[in-house]
């Protein structure tokens, strides 16, 4: 059993307790929780006095209540430092972007990325319309051609990236699709 099990069970008597014990904090909350109740520092010794003493429940809310402001400042702290990482990585990654340009015109190769750029968006393109309209060679199994396909699908997204950016918002997204539940196929 891990804090944000007994974060569950505590945020049932005492909101703000739950909210912290969830968070990457919960260890050093589970001590606080644990001396109000008088049990040791483990999730289990907490959702346990929780789950069997009827006054655990009232004496977490009532250290809630006695520390309302002090853990809102815990709460506020915690959203502050989730923001300020949020906006480290979003700034990183601009300077990522905005280095590899720079570099590109600052050494004097803009103009041959560019046109290599171009070329291979080109092959790209040219090499799965021919595929499309004209075929593969039969000597040649489906599934290589589909690798080879897929490479240059890969090379033409990293120029694409390259010249137009990518994001960490656009990693979460596939990120949140991967996770998310299967959809039930329609009847």
């Amino acid at each position: 059993m891990d804090w944000k099990d007994v974060a569950a069970t505590a945020g049932k008597f005492a909101p703000l307790v739950g909210t912290l014990l969830g968070g990457p904090a919960g260890a050093a909350i589970g001590g606080l929780v644990a001396a109000a109740l008088g049990t040791s520092n483990t999730p289990d010794a907490i959702k346990a006095a929780i789950a069997t003493d009827p006054q655990a429940a009232l004496k977490l809310a009532q250290w809630e209540g006695d520390n309302n402001v002090k853990l809102q400042g815990m709460v506020y702290a915690h959203a502050d430092n989730l923001l300020a990482a949020v906006t480290s990585s979003i700034a990183s990654d601009v300077e990522d972007r905005k280095s590899a340009r720079d570099s590109s015109v600052a050494g004097g190769t803009a103009k041959r990325l560019f046109w290599l750029s171009l070329l291979l968006l080109a092959a790209t393109l040219g090499t799965e319309i021919g595929v499309l309209f004209i075929g593969y060679p039969k000597t040649v199994d489906a599934i290589v051609v589909g690798r080879v396909l897929g490479l240059m699908d890969a090379v033409s997204m990293m120029v694409l990236a390259f010249w137009y950016g990518s994001s960490s918002s656009s990693e979460r997204k596939t990120e949140l699709i991967a996770a998310a539940p299967a959809v039930p196929a329609a009847a």
